[in-house]
């Protein structure tokens, strides 16, 4: 894979490490790794995020399971845990950038890493449709928040100061079998 420098890994100053897989990656050119989450257990995760890359980004949780999550290329039923979780993120301005709490099994949950046993799981915001007339219709982002809050999704701003906070309110005993992790991840072409 052709690799052409970042300056986004050096310039980053906040929790984590953040890993720039290269100019030809797609939806993950840049995936911010903070920390290993226990799913099955109550807890709170805090995490102060400095000088992201001014991207589209995803706000999630990545989950390994020691059995296959898909089946025919969907998500099995079976292997999905209901542990509630929120996400909240601000910006230095106090303002609300990401506010979400959803049981995991509600996220969406995004093939990742070319194995039947990994998933990212992140929020879709809301949509609304629009009729332009003759039958037509086109879908909308709804419920935009600062720095294009959407779901899970933000894009900060150049030199922002963002803090994260990941709360598991109400844990699932399944969620033992999974490895979590939690990730900001975007760039991608």
């Amino acid at each position: 894979m052709l690799r052409v420098p970042s300056i986004w890994p050096w310039l980053y100053r906040g929790d984590g490490r953040l890993v720039d897989q290269g100019v030809l990656s797609k939806g993950d050119r840049f995936v911010l790794e903070l920390g290993v989450c226990d799913l099955s257990r109550s807890g709170e995760y805090k995490f102060r995020l400095k000088y992201l890359l001014p991207k589209h980004l995803a706000f999630g949780v990545n989950v390994v399971s020691e059995v296959p999550l898909l089946q025919d290329l969907t998500f099995k039923q079976d292997v999905r845990v209901s542990t509630l979780v929120s996400l909240e993120v601000s910006n230095e301005r106090g303002e609300q950038v990401v506010a979400q709490r959803l049981p995991l099994d509600e996220w969406v949950w995004s093939h990742r890493g070319g194995s039947v046993n990994e998933a990212f799981l992140w929020i879709r915001g809301e949509e609304v449709s629009r009729d332009l007339g003759n039958g037509w219709s086109e879908s909308c982002l709804a419920g935009i928040a600062a720095d294009h809050g959407w779901g899970s999704c933000f894009q900060p701003r150049f030199l922002g100061d963002y803090v994260a906070r990941v709360n598991v309110d109400k844990p699932d005993p399944q969620a033992r079998s999974l490895r979590a992790t939690i990730l900001v991840t975007g760039g991608g072409m």
